[in-house]
């Protein structure tokens, strides 16, 4: 199986899209299961934490080291992610559970693992980060403890006495909470019920937008329309703010700044949310833009555009790689894995 860096490397490196799913396909059920646990079940704001985690990491992919254990710091992520983003939705949820009469210390006891699956996370993140990443690899990640010394430069016995000892602490974590529990029990518990499967199509939705909000720019290329092109690019410019936040830029954003405060705020401002990791959403027009493709690529990540600037655009790009009937287009279904692909205009 090819290492977690190799294929960071090939991702940081080519940009290879490839590479980067096959991450997500490998860590997804682990960040998944995580978020579920934390939103007491609730599928949907799950798969909404586990977008952001894998967001987060195309973003942050070329500053990690080799030495991070990789299931170990999106585990750390999926925390991070959920307890700001799902703190309200957890009291609430846990006040229904108490108006409905549903407190789990009144369970019984052979729903042991109910009492300790909420409490898991939050014991987790109160280990340091070497009992984290042993227990990572070992339970969440499913790996034998021959395969866990390795990862962690030691050898299998020394790797049994750090998942033990892991254990131990998680352990001491419950019973201070009055659950009590055996590290066996424990180790048992977590290799049954820790990671659950998301759901068939969430891999390849998630690394899709993944790739798409690591890149650094999309641009919308529009003509000076205003009741028809300019529409799409304001469309384009509040659904970005309203479904992304802080994870992008506007130009539209830039201009409201540079109306209210001035031109210095407004550059000021982008700079710093780049400077973030926010991606940036600009516009161009089409004439200048279609020669500019050409001039200047790299300005360009992804295009958004209209069906005849598209028709033009795709044709221009096309004959840089060899003709017009080279580039193929994809009608792909990230839902249900089905695919058309057909030769571009003029093949």
């Amino acid at each position: 199986m090819t290492d977690d860096f190799q294929l960071l490397e090939r991702y940081v490196r080519e940009g290879s899209e490839e590479a980067f799913s096959q991450l997500v396909s490998r860590y997804l059920n682990l960040v998944y299961s995580s978020a579920l646990r934390q939103t007491c079940g609730n599928e949907e704001l799950a798969k909404d934490i586990s977008q952001i985690v894998f967001t987060g990491l195309a973003q942050k992919a070329s500053s990690l080291s080799s030495r991070v254990v990789l299931g170990g710091w999106l585990y750390k992520r999926t925390q991070f992610v959920a307890s700001q983003a799902l703190r309200t939705e957890r009291r609430r949820l846990a006040r229904e559970e108490k108006a409905m009469g549903m407190n789990i210390e009144d369970e019984s006891h052979e729903s042991r693992w109910e009492d300790l699956s909420p409490l898991l996370d939050e014991a987790m993140n109160e280990l340091d980060e070497r009992d984290r990443d042993v227990l990572v690899l070992r339970f969440l990640e499913g790996r034998d403890l021959k395969e866990v010394g390795e990862r962690l430069g030691a050898s299998e016995d020394a790797a049994r006495m750090r998942v033990s000892r892991a254990l131990d602490k998680l352990r001491t974590f419950f019973k201070k909470r009055g659950l009590t529990v055996s590290t066996a029990s424990l180790a048992a518990f977590l290799t049954a019920h820790s990671v659950s499967a998301a759901p068939a199509g969430l891999a390849a939705t998630i690394a899709s937008t993944a790739l798409i909000i690591g890149k650094n720019s999309v641009t919308p290329f529009i003509k000076i329309m205003k009741y028809t092109e300019g529409a799409f690019r304001d469309w384009g410019y509040a659904s970005a703010e309203r479904l992304f936040g802080d994870k992008v830029y506007t130009w539209a954003q830039y201009n409201r700044t540079k109306k209210s405060k001035g031109e210095a705020a407004a550059n000021e401002e982008q700079r710093a949310a780049l400077k973030s990791g926010a991606l940036l959403i600009k516009d161009a027009i089409a004439d200048i833009a279609l020669q500019q493709v050409l001039t200047r690529p790299e300005d360009f990540d992804v295009i958004a555009t209209l069906n005849l600037n598209g028709d033009y655009l795709s044709d221009a790009l096309a004959a840089q790689v060899g003709g017009i009937g080279i580039a193929p287009g994809g009608n792909i279904n990230y839902t249900t894995g089905h695919a058309i692909f057909e030769a571009t205009h003029g093949f």
